[in-house]
């Protein structure tokens, strides 16, 4: 029974780990279709606005 329960906690916590990476890493991929939005409403220019990705 011990072993069964370190498995599930084994198995929620890789679940947890994965999901949390995954949002990580897709963060840098939501910004991209409104770089252009963004830059026009912040009077930025486009190397400028190439900085939010690479900052976050």
């Amino acid at each position: 029974m011990t072993n069964d329960k370190n498995s599930l906690m084994q198995r929620s916590s890789v679940l947890t780990l994965a999901i949390a990476c995954g949002l990580a890493v897709a963060n840098v991929y939501y910004n991209q279709p409104l770089l252009v939005d963004m830059g026009g409403s912040l009077n930025i220019s486009v190397q400028q606005v190439g900085f939010i990705p690479t900052l976050t």
